[in-house]
């Protein structure tokens, strides 16, 4: 690849990206994951990833991508719940931080197929488009409903982003990436319910919607540089939500910057490892299908409260790139993150684990 420089230089880039981030990121406040988030494929791995084959003229990229996120459990602030905690019971006093209907797991599975194109060395767009799936177990004090699952399914937000090459040279690079979101996923996912009793339909809370019902506009910020054997790399990334949608809401605008180091001294395996931070703001207004009419305590379930969302998470992640031909223009990637500092607005369920696996192809 490039010969790379000296590792103070490394920090000193890297330092500076960190302070403008930082200013960058000074208004964010909090958002619990929703399906439309989980959904968005990073674009800018598609685009900016396979930066040695846009070189040597292989101009298309395609992907598809498995994720599956894991949440269960619950928590307020950085401190962790029960579910009895969370759970409102008879004989017990009812207030707004315990509910008589408590979601215990919540998964999430995205198939994602991505296309992209590099219209020179410089300049490449692509296009995701991604098939959301999400189960949520229940457990509740309403009779016929002590124990329910709920699912959702369809295509997501699809999101077309271009990608631009600020600065190259043989040991650093440098991109940016501005692009949009289309509110092409649901927000009128309807299931069996609590709310009106057996054998009706109604329209599911906010983590079970696909998609996120506005136009989004997204944005990335990345750096590499060669250190030796590494390539240390720092990413900023956004998501601007613009409006409310047709149901008087909208989510929260979210902010990211994460730390990765890549090593290079394997042709064909190429691990790499992060360290990731992400702020994601409340839900602006509000669902009423959602609210129980007439009630001191209008939200049935912590899901149901848009105020019960948002929040910071801090993760570490590990990423291995399996190169299966001699260029490595078709590959194997396999992800995996864990969060280990949350600090949660209201009462929420807590991400445990999110995996991904893809197979990119470039011609």
């Amino acid at each position: 690849m490039h010969d790379w420089m000296g590792k103070s230089k490394t920090c000193a880039y890297a330092g500076a990206m960190a302070v403008f981030m930082a200013s960058f990121m000074a208004p964010a406040a909090k958002a619990q994951v929703t399906p439309s988030e989980l959904s968005r494929l990073s674009l800018e791995d598609l685009l900016g990833v396979e930066i040695e084959d846009i070189v040597k003229k292989k101009r298309w990229f395609i992907a598809y991508e498995l994720k599956y996120l894991d949440i269960g459990q619950y928590q307020q602030g950085t401190n962790r719940l029960t579910f009895d905690e969370v759970q409102f019971v008879p004989g017990e006093t009812r207030t707004d931080r315990n509910y008589p209907i408590v979601p215990t797991f919540i998964r999430q599975t995205v198939h994602a197929f991505s296309l992209g194109r590099a219209f020179s060395s410089e300049f490449s767009v692509g296009i995701n488009i991604p098939y959301v799936m999400q189960s949520t177990q229940h457990v509740s004090i309403v009779p016929e409903f002590n124990e329910f699952t709920l699912r959702s399914g369809s295509i997501g937000d699809i999101s077309i982003m271009g990608q631009y090459h600020l600065t190259r040279s043989a040991t650093s690079h440098t991109t940016i990436g501005f692009g949009i979101s289309l509110p092409t996923g649901s927000i009128n996912q309807t299931g069996d319910t609590p709310r009106a009793g057996t054998g009706t339909l109604e329209r599911l809370p906010y983590t079970m919607q696909i998609g996120a019902g506005t136009y989004d506009l997204l944005a990335n910020l990345s750096y590499e540089r060669d250190a030796g054997k590494w390539a240390l790399g720092i990413d900023a990334s956004t998501t601007i939500r613009t409006g409310r949608n047709a149901n008087a809401y909208r989510l929260g605008n979210n902010y990211g910057v994460a730390l990765n180091a890549r090593f290079k001294g394997w042709s064909a395996i190429r691990p790499s490892i992060s360290l990731s931070f992400r702020a994601t703001k409340r839900i602006q207004g509000r669902d009423e299908s959602l609210v129980i009419q007439g009630s001191p305590f209008p939200f049935g379930a912590s899901i149901t409260d848009p105020d019960n969302f948002g929040g910071e998470k801090i993760k570490v992640g590990g990423n291995v790139r399996v190169c299966l031909i001699k260029v490595c223009s078709l590959s194997l990637n396999f992800k995996g993150a864990v969060p280990f500092y949350q600090n949660l607005n209201g009462i929420q369920p807590r991400e445990r684990f999110s995996l991904s696996s893809a197979i990119n192809y470039s011609f």
